[in-house]
């Protein structure tokens, strides 16, 4: 059975609905169910070799004795941080240790170096990674009556600080960005389970919050390891590219040379954070170009459109009445971002990266420069990674009758 095999046939092949009178039975000759309660005709040869190839699947893996034998693993929840303060302090130095957490960037970046659960020796036994952020503003009093302390958005990030502790110019992968609400709590989530291989054993994470307030915001991070979650996915290798690169309309292109080992991977995929700031950029979209060895892959324009789902989230944002409808700031399209959400990672297959060296290129094309009335100037900040599996081994044969 291949992957071809499971392809349901084109487009504009007729539906029969599932609930008709009397429902048709399963012939040799109809497809499994489709969400839209249809059946969809395909020819008898392929759909009785997909039938024998799942069962002779299904009974090689009732029969084989390594999956009966499978320990029976038991999810793990980490907590990083846990309730943590940020505020920005212009009068602290770049870095300080305080109750075994690293502080930098005067109060926005907190870091802890801890031992996480130990990769699995065979990523049969692989599990699904979830990094979660729990955070909510710290409320003041001001003139007797309670404030929310920073009731503006700011944008943050999970980021592994690889490398020895103490280096100077340490590379950071980023996991997760989020972009805090207008005055409201939020948790984010964020599936991380391609990073696996550098999420194990002694690592440094870091927790960033952009604010410019103090006290500003409380936050807890989490890893939970799902095991039966993995799905698919075997990891085997992360390849950091860019790490929060700013991109300007005068410096709107990267290019980075990777090497790619000459066995033992398959899936290569490139992982995208991307989301528009500064002036007008914030709610313009702009034209997103991979390059791979000079040839374009893919060209996307980063963009959300939901804000509307977000009000609970966001209590302070602006509202206005327009014709007849309240809207409200964070209802707001923007590029690739919204208050109280997560920026969602673009994940493009990259076959193209077969083994040997390649030069992987990310341009931003058309960022506005300076902006006269707001006085900003247009800036993507870019985040990128090669995400590689190890290849699953070929399947056994099916036992002798």
């Amino acid at each position: 059975m291949s992957v071809a095999d499971l392809r349901r046939p084109p487009v504009g092949v007729p539906c029969v609905p599932l609930d008709a009178s009397p429902a048709p039975a399963f012939t040799p000759g109809w497809d499994y169910p489709h969400p839209r309660r249809c059946r969809y005709p395909v020819t008898p040869v392929k759909t009785m070799t997909l039938t024998a190839g799942l069962m002779v699947t299904l009974a090689t893996l009732c029969a084989s004795p390594v999956m009966a034998a499978l320990p029976r693993q038991e999810p793990q929840q980490v907590t990083v941080l846990e309730g943590v303060a940020f505020g920005w302090n212009e009068q602290a130095p770049p870095m300080t240790e305080l109750d075994g957490l690293v502080i930098r960037q005067q109060g926005q970046v907190i870091e802890r170096r801890l031992a996480l659960p130990a990769a699995p020796t065979n990523q049969r036994d692989a599990v699904r990674l979830v990094a979660i952020v729990e955070i909510e503003p710290v409320i003041t009093t001001e003139h007797e009556q309670p404030r929310i302390a920073d009731p503006w958005t700011r944008l943050g990030h999970v980021g592994v600080v690889l490398g020895p502790p103490g280096a100077e110019n340490p590379v950071v992968v980023e996991l997760m960005r989020f972009i805090t609400p207008f005055g409201g709590a939020a948790r984010f989530e964020q599936d991380v389970t391609s990073y696996a291989p550098i999420l194990s054993g002694e690592t440094t994470l870091r927790l960033h919050v952009s604010t410019w307030f103090s006290p500003a915001w409380k936050a807890t991070l989490r890893l939970e390891y799902r095991p039966g979650e993995a799905g698919y996915r075997r990891p085997k290798l992360v390849l950091p590219l860019l790490g929060e690169h700013r991109l300007t309309a005068r410096d709107s292109k990267r290019s980075v040379t990777v090497e790619i080992p000459a066995s033992g991977i398959a899936l290569p995929r490139l992982h995208i954070l991307t989301s528009g700031h500064g002036g007008p950029q914030e709610f313009l979209t702009a034209d997103h170009v991979l390059r791979i060895d000079g040839r374009e892959i893919i060209r996307f324009r980063p963009w959300r459109e939901d804000g509307g789902t977000l009000h609970d989230s966001n209590p302070t944002s602006h509202r206005a009445p327009l014709d007849g409808r309240e809207l409200w700031s964070s209802d707001i399209d923007r590029s690739g971002w919204l208050p109280g959400s997560i920026v969602h990672p673009y994940r493009v297959p990259l076959p193209e990266l077969t083994p040997g060296r390649h030069v992987i290129e990310i341009e931003v094309v058309g960022i506005p420069g300076w902006d006269v009335e707001t006085a900003e100037q247009g800036y993507w900040i870019v985040s990128a990674v090669v995400v590689v599996d190890e290849p699953w081994p070929a399947p056994a044969p099916p036992p002798t009758p």
